[in-house]
Formats: structure tokens, C-alpha cells, sequence
């Protein structure tokens, strides 16, 4: 019996995305999977969809598209799932770089084919979960002013391209971190469930997904020099350690209170307003990973 995948795929991925998934499935089904392709049409729509698919009807439920979708696949997960699993089509594929999936369409192909798993721990934002990053700030206020249109047209350089735009505008509130309790005071925070941020830059040394709690990051100082300090310091993987901030290496409650309407995000996506409560060990996800990731994760 062939095995039986559903592939639901963002229609919006771009053609690099497109070309990806098309050489994905061609390998599938030269591999002997049967696979079944599913755009969502509306907002929303990704969740049901994950939510219907039964581990009785397929064998894996892959989804090509971004962090957001990925997380949109998360939160729709129900008991009778089969695992998950990812094609990166989107900007900055944070989740693909933490698993270590390989960037080849016959490598991805590959990976899904040989369906080794691993459990993932996951965090709640107000009620939603996500996989590697909750944060207020300067972040949160630029990717909710990033079009999918420029993100769509530059990819990752559409971040880069809003920062310039938007850096001398912002003007960087101060906000009340709890964080287990022991209160901070900072211009922003940055939960992190996993190491990596804003694609390959570790954030949160030594912080893998499988782990039960998350660390938290508090940016101290407001203002521009400092801002271009904390970016800096986070491409040169010093972040954790910079003068100016307060890393708490492992967490498991974080509340923020600030201005009012003030946006926070959860995977790179706009998740509401605060307050933000933030929990660690919410729930965990079967995902599909490389064979040396699954080992991993069982100790071996």
C-alpha cells in the first residue's frame, strides 16, 4: 500500500515556492507516496483542514509554506492527526533551519519519504500556541508593517527594507516584563522557545525546540543606537550576552503589559495586542525531521 500524504500548500508561497513544491512531489511520487495537494481559500481555512485530517485517511499532512503556516497547522492539530511536516516555502523558514531540514527538493523529498519524528515542545501566546518566538518591540511593530506584497517581491530583504524605513519613527515604549514572577522593566522582549531568530542568528544559545521550558530575552534600553546595538549583537550570535540585556536561560511564564494596543508577534506573524501572557510546555507536535534530528530527540 503506497503511503498517503496531504500536501497543503500557500498559493501566495511566490515562484521560488512554487518550483520547490513541484519538485518536492515529483520526487514523493517517484519515491512511491501518493500525494494529495490542498490550497486553503480563505483565512483560517489551514486550521480546519489540519483539524479534518485524519491519521485514518493519511499517512503524513505536509505543509509547504512559512513559519505562519507551519503555526496555523499547530493550532489546528486535533488527537487523530498523523504527523507534520514542513516544506520551507516561505521568507526566513526559521522552524526548517532549527529541525535541520536540507534545502534541496530531492533532500526534503527525502526526509518526508523516510518519516522519521520528533516531539517538539510548544509555547502559548493568550491562548495560541507557537513554535520558536514570541515577542514585543521594535520586532513586533516592523512585521506588522511589512507587506506579504514586499515580502513576497524581497524576501528576507523586505525586513531590512521596512527597519530603514521605520527605525527613526519608532518610538520604542517601555514595557513591564514578569518573568516567572521577578518583574523587568525593558523597550522589548523576546520569548524564545527556540535558539534561533529572524532566520539563522541564535538568539538563545544551546535552546532546542524539544526542550520542556523556553528562555526569555529583555531588551533594556529604548532608542535607536540601542536598537542598532541589540541587531548587531544578535548577528554576531552575542545577543544572550549583550550589556544591555536581561536573558533568563529558562522560563516558563512571561506577562507584559504596555501601551495600549501595542501588537506583539508569535513565529514572525502579527498574534494580537497586549497584554501578552506567554506559558512554556502548552502542548507538543509530532513533526517529521531528518533521521539525525530524530535521534536526537530520542537521546541516542
Amino acid at each position: 500500500m503506497k503511503t498517503r500524504s496531504l500536501i497543503i500548500f500557500n498559493p501566495a508561497a511566490g515562484q521560488r515556492g512554487d518550483h520547490l513544491l513541484k519538485r518536492v512531489v515529483t520526487r514523493l511520487e517517484a519515491g512511491g507516496m501518493e500525494v494529495t495537494l490542498l490550497a486553503p481559500r480563505s483565512a483560517g481555512e489551514l486550521e480546519r483542514i489540519v483539524r479534518d485530517a485524519s491519521s485514518t485517511e493519511w499517512d503524513c499532512v505536509i505543509v509547504a509554506g512559512g513559519d505562519g503556516s507551519l503555526k496555523e497547522a499547530i493550532n489546528g492539530r486535533s488527537v487523530n492527526n498523523p504527523p507534520l511536516g514542513l516544506i520551507p516555502t516561505g521568507t526566513a523558514n526559521v522552524v526548517a533551519l532549527e529541525l535541520g531540514l536540507p534545502k534541496s527538493p530531492d533532500g526534503l523529498a527525502d526526509v518526508i519519504l523516510q518519516g522519521r519524528t520528533a516531539q517538539i515542545s510548544l509555547a502559548e501566546a493568550n491562548g495560541r500556541q507557537f513554535v520558536f518566538t514570541a515577542g514585543v518591540g521594535f520586532d513586533a511593530y516592523l512585521i506588522s508593517t511589512v507587506s506579504s506584497r514586499l515580502k513576497k517581491r524581497f524576501g528576507k530583504l523586505a525586513f531590512a527594507i521596512a527597519a530603514l524605513r521605520d527605525f527613526m519613527r519608532y518610538r520604542f515604549p517601555m514595557f513591564d516584563i514578569v518573568v516567572d514572577g521577578r518583574t523587568y522593566h525593558g523597550a522589548g522582549v523576546l520569548i524564545m522557545n527556540g535558539s534561533l531568530y529572524a532566520g539563522p542568528y541564535a538568539a538563545a544559545p544551546d535552546r532546542k525546540l524539544t526542550d520542556p521550558d523556553f528562555s526569555v530575552i529583555v531588551l533594556r534600553k529604548p532608542g535607536v543606537r540601542a536598537a542598532a546595538s541589540y541587531m548587531f549583537a544578535l548577528a554576531k550570535g552575542k545577543l544572550s550576552t549583550h550589556a544591555d540585556v536581561d536573558f533568563i536561560a529558562s522560563a516558563n511564564s512571561v506577562d507584559v503589559t504596555g501601551p495600549e494596543g501595542t501588537i506583539f508577534q508569535a513565529d514572525g506573524d502579527n498574534a494580537g495586542i497586549l497584554p501578552l501572557r506567554a506559558r512554556s510546555g502548552a502542548d507538543q507536535a509530532q513533526l517529521i525531521v531528518p533521521p539525525l534530528q530524530a535521534m536526537a530527540a530520542a537521546g541516542l
